[in-house]
Protein backbone atom coordinates (compact mmCIF):
# COMPACT_ATOMS: atom_id res chain seq x y z
CA UNK A 1 0.00 0.00 0.00
CA UNK A 2 1.39 3.64 -0.91
CA UNK A 3 2.13 5.80 1.90
CA UNK A 4 -0.13 9.20 1.90
CA UNK A 5 1.27 12.56 3.20
CA UNK A 6 -0.84 15.10 3.50
CA UNK A 7 -0.21 19.06 5.18
CA UNK A 8 -2.46 20.48 8.01
CA UNK A 9 -3.98 23.57 7.14
CA UNK A 10 -5.13 24.93 10.88
CA UNK A 11 -4.31 23.63 14.23
CA UNK A 12 -6.07 24.30 17.27
CA UNK A 13 -4.06 26.00 20.19
CA UNK A 14 -4.97 23.25 22.28
CA UNK A 15 -4.57 20.19 19.87
CA UNK A 16 -1.38 21.63 18.96
CA UNK A 17 -0.41 20.92 22.78
CA UNK A 18 -2.72 17.65 23.03
CA UNK A 19 -1.11 15.90 20.07
CA UNK A 20 2.29 15.58 21.75
CA UNK A 21 0.94 13.17 23.65
CA UNK A 22 2.97 9.54 24.15
CA UNK A 23 -0.87 8.12 23.86
CA UNK A 24 -3.05 9.05 21.48
CA UNK A 25 -6.44 6.69 21.10
CA UNK A 26 -9.24 6.63 18.27
CA UNK A 27 -12.54 6.92 19.13
CA UNK A 28 -14.58 7.88 16.53
CA UNK A 29 -13.68 7.45 12.72
CA UNK A 30 -16.30 8.86 10.07
CA UNK A 31 -16.11 9.90 6.65
CA UNK A 32 -14.10 13.16 6.94
CA UNK A 33 -13.50 13.13 10.49
CA UNK A 34 -11.02 11.08 12.88
CA UNK A 35 -11.74 11.70 16.90
CA UNK A 36 -9.05 11.08 19.26
CA UNK A 37 -8.00 11.20 22.54
CA UNK A 38 -5.01 11.57 24.90
CA UNK A 39 -4.52 12.37 28.31
CA UNK A 40 -5.35 15.96 28.41
CA UNK A 41 -8.38 15.21 26.35
CA UNK A 42 -10.52 15.65 22.78
CA UNK A 43 -8.65 16.19 19.34
CA UNK A 44 -10.64 16.24 16.41
CA UNK A 45 -8.27 15.58 12.56
CA UNK A 46 -11.22 17.23 10.37
CA UNK A 47 -11.83 18.31 6.63
CA UNK A 48 -14.92 20.68 8.03
CA UNK A 49 -14.74 24.47 6.88
CA UNK A 50 -14.91 25.39 11.08
CA UNK A 51 -12.00 25.72 13.54
CA UNK A 52 -11.69 24.93 17.01
CA UNK A 53 -9.05 24.75 19.82
CA UNK A 54 -9.09 20.72 19.60
CA UNK A 55 -9.35 21.07 15.79
CA UNK A 56 -6.48 19.73 13.33
CA UNK A 57 -7.99 20.57 9.88
CA UNK A 58 -6.87 19.81 6.20
CA UNK A 59 -7.58 20.75 3.38
CA UNK A 60 -10.60 18.63 1.82
CA UNK A 61 -9.96 18.99 -1.72
CA UNK A 62 -6.29 17.48 -1.52
CA UNK A 63 -7.87 15.01 1.13
CA UNK A 64 -10.58 14.04 -1.46
CA UNK A 65 -8.22 13.61 -4.26
CA UNK A 66 -5.52 11.14 -2.00
CA UNK A 67 -7.28 9.74 0.93
CA UNK A 68 -11.27 10.09 -0.32
CA UNK A 69 -12.13 9.00 3.34
CA UNK A 70 -11.11 8.11 6.39
CA UNK A 71 -13.64 5.38 7.28
CA UNK A 72 -12.49 3.29 3.86
CA UNK A 73 -8.86 4.24 4.68
CA UNK A 74 -8.47 3.22 8.37
CA UNK A 75 -10.81 0.02 7.82
CA UNK A 76 -7.74 -1.27 5.58
CA UNK A 77 -4.92 0.30 7.65
CA UNK A 78 -6.20 -1.70 10.98
CA UNK A 79 -3.24 -0.80 13.37
CA UNK A 80 -3.85 2.50 13.80
CA UNK A 81 -0.37 3.23 15.53
CA UNK A 82 -0.95 7.18 16.10
CA UNK A 83 1.97 9.05 17.50
CA UNK A 84 3.67 12.72 16.50
CA UNK A 85 7.44 12.37 16.07
CA UNK A 86 9.25 15.26 13.84
CA UNK A 87 6.08 17.46 13.94
CA UNK A 88 4.12 14.89 12.05
CA UNK A 89 1.07 13.18 12.95
CA UNK A 90 1.26 9.56 12.01
CA UNK A 91 -2.16 7.97 11.73
CA UNK A 92 -0.62 4.09 11.23
CA UNK A 93 2.25 3.24 8.55
CA UNK A 94 0.55 4.86 5.54
CA UNK A 95 -0.96 7.62 6.33
CA UNK A 96 0.95 11.36 8.02
CA UNK A 97 -0.29 14.51 8.51
CA UNK A 98 2.67 17.11 8.58
CA UNK A 99 1.71 19.95 11.67
CA UNK A 100 4.78 22.68 10.88
CA UNK A 101 3.18 25.04 8.27
CA UNK A 102 -0.30 24.71 10.12
CA UNK A 103 -1.42 28.13 11.19
CA UNK A 104 -2.77 28.21 14.65
CA UNK A 105 -6.44 28.97 15.88
CA UNK A 106 -7.06 30.44 19.11
CA UNK A 107 -10.47 32.45 20.18
CA UNK A 108 -8.91 33.96 23.44
CA UNK A 109 -7.49 37.46 22.30
CA UNK A 110 -10.92 38.14 19.96
CA UNK A 111 -13.10 36.61 23.43
CA UNK A 112 -10.57 38.98 25.78
CA UNK A 113 -11.53 42.35 23.59
CA UNK A 114 -15.01 41.40 24.43
CA UNK A 115 -13.96 41.07 27.92
CA UNK A 116 -16.57 43.60 30.26
CA UNK A 117 -17.75 45.13 26.63
CA UNK A 118 -20.61 42.68 25.94
CA UNK A 119 -23.86 44.93 25.35
CA UNK A 120 -25.92 41.79 24.26
CA UNK A 121 -29.07 41.88 22.05
CA UNK A 122 -33.15 42.50 23.76
CA UNK A 123 -34.35 39.16 24.53
CA UNK A 124 -37.19 40.44 22.03
CA UNK A 125 -35.09 40.41 19.10
CA UNK A 126 -33.33 37.08 20.20
CA UNK A 127 -37.30 35.94 19.52
CA UNK A 128 -37.41 37.71 15.55
CA UNK A 129 -33.79 35.45 15.13
CA UNK A 130 -35.02 31.89 16.40
CA UNK A 131 -38.19 32.51 13.94
CA UNK A 132 -35.95 33.79 11.02
CA UNK A 133 -33.50 30.67 12.08
CA UNK A 134 -35.91 27.42 12.34
CA UNK A 135 -37.93 29.12 9.14
CA UNK A 136 -34.28 29.26 6.87
CA UNK A 137 -33.73 25.86 8.62
CA UNK A 138 -36.56 24.29 7.16
CA UNK A 139 -35.73 25.63 3.52
CA UNK A 140 -32.24 23.92 3.87
CA UNK A 141 -34.18 21.17 4.75
CA UNK A 142 -32.99 20.87 8.51
CA UNK A 143 -35.52 20.14 11.20
CA UNK A 144 -36.11 18.27 14.26
CA UNK A 145 -39.20 17.17 15.55
CA UNK A 146 -41.28 18.24 18.54
CA UNK A 147 -40.05 15.56 21.48
CA UNK A 148 -36.79 16.87 21.06
CA UNK A 149 -37.64 20.62 21.87
CA UNK A 150 -39.99 19.95 24.63
CA UNK A 151 -36.50 18.03 26.16
CA UNK A 152 -34.27 21.27 24.80
CA UNK A 153 -37.34 23.42 26.69
CA UNK A 154 -36.86 21.18 30.29
CA UNK A 155 -32.63 21.45 29.73
CA UNK A 156 -32.53 25.11 29.68
CA UNK A 157 -34.71 25.57 32.63
CA UNK A 158 -32.80 23.08 34.30
CA UNK A 159 -29.61 24.86 33.29
CA UNK A 160 -31.28 28.34 34.47
CA UNK A 161 -31.76 26.37 38.11
CA UNK A 162 -28.38 25.11 38.22
CA UNK A 163 -27.32 28.39 37.82
CA UNK A 164 -29.45 29.85 39.98
CA UNK A 165 -29.07 27.72 43.02
CA UNK A 166 -26.86 26.19 45.37
CA UNK A 167 -28.15 22.51 44.83
CA UNK A 168 -25.93 21.42 42.62
CA UNK A 169 -26.21 17.84 42.13
CA UNK A 170 -29.72 17.47 41.84
CA UNK A 171 -30.20 20.26 38.87
CA UNK A 172 -27.03 18.75 37.22
CA UNK A 173 -28.12 15.18 37.49
CA UNK A 174 -31.27 16.86 35.84
CA UNK A 175 -29.95 18.55 33.39
CA UNK A 176 -28.03 15.63 31.98
CA UNK A 177 -30.88 13.47 32.35
CA UNK A 178 -31.96 12.98 28.51
CA UNK A 179 -28.30 12.51 27.63
CA UNK A 180 -27.70 10.15 24.48
CA UNK A 181 -30.97 10.69 23.30
CA UNK A 182 -31.06 11.17 19.64
CA UNK A 183 -29.17 10.56 16.62
CA UNK A 184 -25.56 9.62 15.73
CA UNK A 185 -22.10 9.73 17.86
CA UNK A 186 -23.13 13.52 18.90
CA UNK A 187 -26.94 12.73 19.96
CA UNK A 188 -29.51 15.76 19.46
CA UNK A 189 -30.07 16.30 22.88
CA UNK A 190 -26.30 16.71 23.57
CA UNK A 191 -25.65 19.27 20.66
CA UNK A 192 -28.26 20.90 22.00
CA UNK A 193 -26.75 21.23 25.57
CA UNK A 194 -23.12 21.41 24.49
CA UNK A 195 -23.79 24.61 22.59
CA UNK A 196 -26.09 25.93 25.79
CA UNK A 197 -23.50 25.44 28.30
CA UNK A 198 -20.68 26.53 26.31
CA UNK A 199 -22.17 29.43 25.23
CA UNK A 200 -23.56 30.49 29.26
CA UNK A 201 -19.77 29.85 30.38
CA UNK A 202 -18.21 31.90 27.79
CA UNK A 203 -20.59 34.82 28.87
CA UNK A 204 -19.97 34.56 32.28
CA UNK A 205 -16.04 34.19 31.34
CA UNK A 206 -16.62 37.45 29.58
CA UNK A 207 -17.75 39.18 32.99
CA UNK A 208 -21.52 39.49 31.70
CA UNK A 209 -25.13 38.53 33.07
CA UNK A 210 -24.57 35.08 33.66
CA UNK A 211 -23.68 34.21 37.57
CA UNK A 212 -21.42 31.26 36.98
CA UNK A 213 -19.85 28.50 35.12
CA UNK A 214 -20.99 24.93 34.92
CA UNK A 215 -18.35 22.20 34.33
CA UNK A 216 -19.15 18.45 33.23
CA UNK A 217 -18.24 15.70 35.03
CA UNK A 218 -16.75 13.18 32.32
CA UNK A 219 -17.17 9.86 34.10
CA UNK A 220 -20.87 11.02 34.77
CA UNK A 221 -20.77 11.93 30.58
CA UNK A 222 -19.81 8.97 29.74
CA UNK A 223 -21.91 6.65 31.90
CA UNK A 224 -24.86 8.56 29.61
CA UNK A 225 -24.01 9.03 26.33
CA UNK A 226 -21.22 7.89 23.79
CA UNK A 227 -17.81 8.14 24.23
CA UNK A 228 -17.34 10.86 21.27
CA UNK A 229 -20.08 13.08 22.80
CA UNK A 230 -18.83 12.65 26.39
CA UNK A 231 -15.55 14.30 25.94
CA UNK A 232 -16.40 16.99 23.43
CA UNK A 233 -19.12 18.12 25.86
CA UNK A 234 -16.26 18.12 28.41
CA UNK A 235 -14.61 19.84 25.73
CA UNK A 236 -17.30 22.75 24.91
CA UNK A 237 -17.30 23.10 28.49
CA UNK A 238 -14.14 24.45 28.98
CA UNK A 239 -14.97 27.11 26.31
CA UNK A 240 -13.19 25.33 23.25
CA UNK A 241 -15.43 27.13 20.70
CA UNK A 242 -15.71 27.48 17.05
CA UNK A 243 -14.75 30.31 15.02
CA UNK A 244 -18.61 30.21 13.98
CA UNK A 245 -19.10 29.83 17.25
CA UNK A 246 -16.85 33.07 18.19
CA UNK A 247 -18.54 35.27 15.51
CA UNK A 248 -21.96 34.03 17.22
CA UNK A 249 -20.82 35.56 20.64
CA UNK A 250 -18.92 38.50 19.10
CA UNK A 251 -21.70 39.31 17.03
CA UNK A 252 -24.15 39.37 20.13
CA UNK A 253 -21.92 41.38 22.30
CA UNK A 254 -21.95 43.88 19.52
CA UNK A 255 -25.67 43.53 19.39
CA UNK A 256 -25.37 42.88 15.78
CA UNK A 257 -28.24 40.28 14.95
CA UNK A 258 -28.15 40.32 11.22
CA UNK A 259 -24.28 38.86 11.50
CA UNK A 260 -25.68 36.54 14.43
CA UNK A 261 -28.31 34.89 12.27
CA UNK A 262 -26.12 34.62 9.65
CA UNK A 263 -23.67 32.86 11.47
CA UNK A 264 -25.94 30.79 13.10
CA UNK A 265 -27.11 29.38 9.62
CA UNK A 266 -23.20 28.30 9.48
CA UNK A 267 -23.87 25.64 11.76
CA UNK A 268 -26.79 24.37 9.21
CA UNK A 269 -24.72 21.89 7.25
CA UNK A 270 -23.22 20.10 10.44
CA UNK A 271 -23.99 16.31 10.69
CA UNK A 272 -27.70 15.60 10.29
CA UNK A 273 -29.15 17.59 13.40
CA UNK A 274 -26.21 18.55 14.90
CA UNK A 275 -25.32 21.76 13.88
CA UNK A 276 -29.25 22.89 13.87
CA UNK A 277 -29.52 21.36 17.82
CA UNK A 278 -26.38 23.28 18.45
CA UNK A 279 -27.29 26.38 17.10
CA UNK A 280 -30.56 26.44 18.92
CA UNK A 281 -29.23 25.50 21.83
CA UNK A 282 -26.17 28.65 21.73
CA UNK A 283 -29.48 30.73 21.05
CA UNK A 284 -31.28 29.43 24.35
CA UNK A 285 -27.80 30.28 26.03
CA UNK A 286 -27.75 34.00 24.56
CA UNK A 287 -31.40 34.48 25.60
CA UNK A 288 -31.05 33.08 29.13
CA UNK A 289 -27.89 36.05 29.22
CA UNK A 290 -30.38 38.62 28.00
CA UNK A 291 -32.73 37.85 30.36
CA UNK A 292 -30.16 38.14 33.68
CA UNK A 293 -29.61 41.56 31.88
CA UNK A 294 -32.80 42.43 31.97
CA UNK A 295 -35.35 40.98 34.69
CA UNK A 296 -33.28 39.26 36.72
CA UNK A 297 -36.36 37.15 37.16
CA UNK A 298 -38.44 34.80 38.93
CA UNK A 299 -38.12 31.36 37.81
CA UNK A 300 -41.51 31.63 37.06
CA UNK A 301 -41.17 34.89 34.44
CA UNK A 302 -37.67 32.74 33.30
CA UNK A 303 -40.03 29.82 32.66
CA UNK A 304 -42.39 31.85 30.36
CA UNK A 305 -39.88 33.20 28.92
CA UNK A 306 -38.04 30.44 27.83
CA UNK A 307 -41.36 28.58 26.63
CA UNK A 308 -41.76 31.55 23.84
CA UNK A 309 -38.28 30.96 22.84
CA UNK A 310 -38.64 27.21 22.64
CA UNK A 311 -42.01 26.78 21.12
CA UNK A 312 -43.46 26.59 17.55
CA UNK A 313 -40.03 25.40 16.54
CA UNK A 314 -41.27 23.17 13.73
Amino acid sequence: MRKVVLEATWIGRKASVRVRQPVINVIGIFTNTIDLVTTQGFIAVTTKNIKSPIYINLDPYTFFLKVRNFREWLSINQSRKIHVKNNTLHLGPYLSLILKKAKLFDPSPELNKLRNNCYGVDSKKLITVKKKFIALSKVAGKTINDYYFNLFSEGALRLYQLLSSNRKDSHMDALLRYLGLGNGLTPTYDDFIGGLVSTTNIIHELGQYIPKKVSFPLNTLLSRTTKVSAYLLTSLSEGDISDIHLNIIRSYCLGDVDALLNYLMDFISLGHDSGLSMGIGILTGLYLASMYKEIQGTEESVVRSLRMLLTDLN
